[in-house]
């Protein structure tokens, strides 16, 4: 498993009527969802930690990624003092033997089943948006009587 940081940031206006997903320039995608009726969220970074997970920071150089992307879409760009809030996560994601870059990483998802005594662990890694409904009927799976 790898530990891969994705930041959001908050713009404290309306840059767009729908949730837009975009492409960069390298051809990843970036999303532009209103929020709240009076915001926009603009996600997401890809980077792989090699640090504790209490240790992983949001960076300015994150930030200025997903304005740029931002930018490259807007007629009236976006500076650094126009967002309000930035926030992050960390997903796990399952690591091929040769693979180093978060952005060529695998997101199928691994379902890990744990069974001692009395207690069952269930511990999920990897996924995405597309594939958390399936994964969210398997995790459930687990806990009818006949497994």
């Amino acid at each position: 498993m790898s530990k891969v940081s994705g930041i959001h940031i908050v713009i404290d206006r309306l840059l767009v009527p729908d949730c837009m997903f975009l492409q960069t320039g390298s051809r990843r995608i970036f999303f532009m969802i209103p929020w709240q009726g009076r915001q926009t969220i603009i996600g997401t970074t890809e980077r792989l930690e090699s640090c504790s997970c209490d240790e992983v920071k949001i960076n300015e150089a994150d930030i200025d990624y997903l304005l740029d992307c931002a930018n490259s879409y807007l007629q009236e760009p976006l500076r650094r003092e126009d967002v309000c809030q930035a926030f992050l996560g960390i997903r796990p994601l399952i690591k091929g033997k040769h693979e180093t870059d978060a952005t060529s990483m695998s997101r199928d998802y691994k379902i890990e089943v744990i069974d001692r005594d009395q207690s069952r662990l269930i511990n999920v890694y990897g996924g995405k948006l597309t594939t958390c409904l399936s994964m969210a009927e398997k995790v459930a799976a687990q806990f009818k009587p006949d497994n």
